[in-house]
């Protein structure tokens, strides 16, 4: 992959299109949409916000409001 070393976020319309992505198999995608719980939108944040975490962030435009994560390489 190009790009591995990179914080990636892709940004979807819906969160059918969030899911889609996150079903994807060939990297490692974290999922952020309304239908989550927020203990599980806390946990998905906590962990990308991990330096070491090299997953890519996969949001809908409505749950990524007010994303405080500071070492974004690639937005989508």
């Amino acid at each position: 992959m190009k790009n591995k070393d990179k914080k990636i976020i892709i940004f979807t319309e819906t969160k059918d299109d969030a899911k889609q992505i996150g079903s994807l198999h060939y990297a490692k995608f974290m999922g952020l949409h309304g239908d989550m719980d927020q203990r599980k939108r806390s946990w998905v944040l906590d962990e990308y916000r991990n330096p070491e975490c090299r997953g890519i962030l996969v949001a809908t435009d409505v749950a990524a409001r007010g994303l405080d994560i500071d070492d974004i390489d690639v937005v989508i």
